[in-house]
């Protein structure tokens, strides 16, 4: 990670539930999987030119949720459609991003909201080059962000499937992170979280895992009659 924009992070209604702007680790696994296919060639060609890419996204802090359902097979399924908030965010992101790129002197862009359109050269020209960028921002605001594979969207710090809450109707975990509905079993990740960060949520997650470990402790020491081990 080298650069973080909360320039969208407020959203459009102010909620707070917008988009950052970040600029991430380019690998070829991720950068390959947000690269368009149109033939080994062009793949294989746009694949060898991310050393010199400008690679970034719009992380949206998600109002939408979903659902893990078990199948009649056994097997889990995931649920997750886009709610049109979310949608909407992410569309004005990929704007941004695009106008981002072509103002630090891009000379070609490329959406993932728009992936079919393939990799767009920019003209040099000043004007030629603005009336482009306008042309392609359109593109985005008329194709918009879907979830039926014609935008390529992932997911990343996935929070709040097992959700701390007061009540056990609200909720999986009590604020200990023990289950309700399971007593002794605990779950100590961002899966605790009752609603998105918003941010990267490695140190939200240690300081509740931290926590959360030293009650557990101390209520082990009560039940034995003995303090535990000493912490390493």
């Amino acid at each position: 990670m080298t650069t973080v924009s909360n320039a969208a992070s407020g959203g459009r209604d102010g909620s707070h539930y917008g988009v950052k702007l970040e600029c991430p680790s380019v690998h070829p696994a991720f950068g390959g999987s947000q690269l368009p296919w149109s033939s080994d060639v062009d793949f294989k060609r746009h694949l060898l030119r991310l050393p010199n890419a400008f690679v970034t996204i719009a992380l949206c802090r998600d109002k939408g949720s979903g659902s893990v359902i078990i199948d009649k097979t056994g097997k889990p399924r995931i649920y997750y459609p886009l709610s049109q908030h979310d949608r909407n965010e992410l569309t004005d992101g990929a704007e941004m991003l695009v106008r981002i790129s072509a103002a630090v002197g891009a000379s070609t862009v490329m959406s993932s909201v728009i992936p079919a359109k393939g990799v767009v050269d920019l003209p040099s020209e000043e004007n030629e080059r603005r009336q482009a960028v306008d042309a392609y921002v359109r593109l985005i605001k008329e194709h918009g962000v879907t979830a039926d594979h014609r935008s390529n969207v992932f997911s990343a710090h996935q929070m709040g499937t097992a959700r701390m809450s007061a009540r056990p109707g609200t909720g999986v975990t009590k604020d200990t992170g023990e289950m309700w509905a399971m007593k002794g079993v605990y779950v100590a990740d961002s899966s605790l979280f009752p609603t998105p960060s918003g941010a990267n949520p490695q140190i939200t997650t240690l300081a509740i895992v931290f926590d959360m470990a030293e009650r557990l402790e101390r209520k082990l020491s009560e039940l034995t009659g003995s303090k535990m081990p000493s912490k390493l």
